[in-house]
């Protein structure tokens, strides 16, 4: 779980999910300071935060901290940047393999890095600016309510169980985001800041994915009364995403539209366990179609 204490011109992340804790303070740069209108609604690779590991702060919050589950990225709006996290409601929906919790995001929660941009906006942005702001976050609260999104604080969960068992010893003993499928890392795009930021923050970034995760324990299987584990997981490629008809085919880099994985996992009492893997996507070739 992590805290989020919110000050005037910036943001302080508390974990909490480990016995001491660890603080972040995330700040404009002091390039962005003035910059409280214009831009765009859509996650930026450029640096849009300053980000800093501190000690304990007395004091840190200039109101009640936000209990909140984990971090989902930062975007860029027309007031500023957010940070986007995965609110504190969301809710286990299964045991891992190795009884690992799997969480279902249920909604996201949206505070701006500086309380001070932000009023600084309202009060000088026009009326179209702030109708504009509205709308797009509107549209992104809208997503993450989907319940499209799972993710774990244990399991890998953009890996397949063979890809899983495969990893090697040193490729075992990175973070998670570091072992993850870049292509099945929905919150990638907009973890950019911390990802390549100087400072290490492994411990603050989450993949998440996007799909759908079933858990069904316990299945008596009529052959033998064996009781088996069934795992069902679905993911989506974040690579060229779209509307049917829309987007189609593949792009320079081999991405295909729409790309999915559905991997099934069955798993016996004595902890064995088999894997099947299906995947789908748009023809991968160059082509179109013509909505008619």
């Amino acid at each position: 779980m992590l805290k989020v204490h919110r000050k005037a011109g910036e943001l302080l992340l508390e974990d909490c999910r480990k016995g001491d804790s660890s603080w972040l303070r995330v700040s404009l740069p002091s390039s962005k300071v003035d910059k409280v209108s214009g831009g765009d609604a859509f996650a930026s690779s450029k640096p849009l935060i300053d980000l800093e590991e501190v000690a304990r702060v007395k004091d840190a919050s200039d109101e009640p901290p936000v209990e909140v589950k984990a971090l989902y990225g930062v975007y860029s709006l027309l007031s500023g940047p957010y940070l986007a996290f995965i609110k504190d409601n969301a809710r286990v929906i299964g045991k891992g393999p190795n009884d690992e919790s799997i969480y279902q995001v249920l909604e996201l929660e949206f505070i701006p890095v500086s309380e001070h941009a932000e009023r600084h906006f309202q009060s000088h942005a026009s009326k179209q600016e702030k109708r504009d702001q509205s709308i797009y976050l509107n549209m992104l609260k809208t997503i993450g309510k989907t319940k499209m999104f799972y993710f774990s604080f244990e399991y890998p969960l953009t890996l397949s169980a063979q890809r899983h068992a495969l990893a090697t010893a040193s490729a075992a003993k990175l973070p998670a985001h570091a072992r993850a499928d870049e292509s099945f890392f929905w919150n990638k795009p907009v973890l950019e800041p911390f990802l390549h930021s100087k400072i290490k923050l492994d411990r603050w970034i989450v993949p998440v994915i996007n799909g759908f995760v079933k858990v069904v324990k316990g299945v008596v299987m009529a052959a033998n009364t064996v009781l088996v584990d069934f795992f069902f997981f679905t993911r989506r490629s974040w690579h060229r995403v779209g509307t049917r008809f829309n987007v189609r085919g593949v792009d320079k880099d081999g991405h295909c539209a729409n790309f999915s994985e559905t991997e099934m996992i069955v798993q016996k009492g004595d902890g064995g366990l088999c894997s099947y893997v299906q995947i789908r996507g748009s023809i991968p070739l160059y082509w179109d179609q013509m909505v008619t």
